[in-house]
């Protein structure tokens, strides 16, 4: 049975536009969540409706090492109070694929659903596509990346077909 995301805090003043259909789903550790974090999220607002900042359950890669997962979330809500557009939620996979898929559960088949990620995680994926290529499974995956106004722009653009997820 698939879960849907487990939502802790919505901007109460936007909460999800019913005019939108793209969804930004932000996953990290944020140990702690850094202003950097904050402006990649706003900038994604251009794209999206709605950025979720995701915290996984676990991590399909590393452990919870500093803060616990209850502080963590605590300063998420705490960063996020007012930001427009914002939300946070658990999910209850640590993969990218997975987290998408209990987006689409509770945002519905119609809304498009994108990926954030920060630098580490982008070069984890481009590991991860070249293994797959090496071992001849398909692969079809994509990175977009927002950067502060100002910053250097990344073009690099991809999908992955199964679940509809934009990257």
């Amino acid at each position: 049975m698939l879960v849907a995301l487990e939502f802790h805090y919505r901007d109460p003043v936007r909460g999800f536009p019913q005019h939108s259909t793209r969804v930004a789903l932000f996953p990290g550790a944020f140990n702690p969540p850094t202003i950097a974090h904050l402006a990649i999220a706003r900038a994604a607002r251009q794209w999206a409706g709605e950025v979720v900042w995701t915290l996984p359950r676990a991590f399909p890669h590393k452990a919870f090492e500093g803060a616990g997962f209850d502080v963590r979330l605590a300063m998420l809500r705490q960063l996020l109070e007012g930001e427009p557009g914002s939300s946070v939620a658990i999910a209850s996979g640590g993969l990218y694929v997975e987290m998408a898929d209990e987006a689409r559960e509770f945002f519905g088949a119609g809304v498009e659903i994108g990926l954030l990620c920060g630098r580490d995680a982008a070069e984890r994926i481009a590991a991860w596509i070249t293994a797959s290529r090496e071992s001849s499974k398909p692969c079809s995956i994509a990175i977009r990346c927002w950067w502060p106004a100002g910053r250097e722009r990344c073009t690099c653009r991809f999908r992955i077909m199964r679940s509809g997820l934009f990257v």
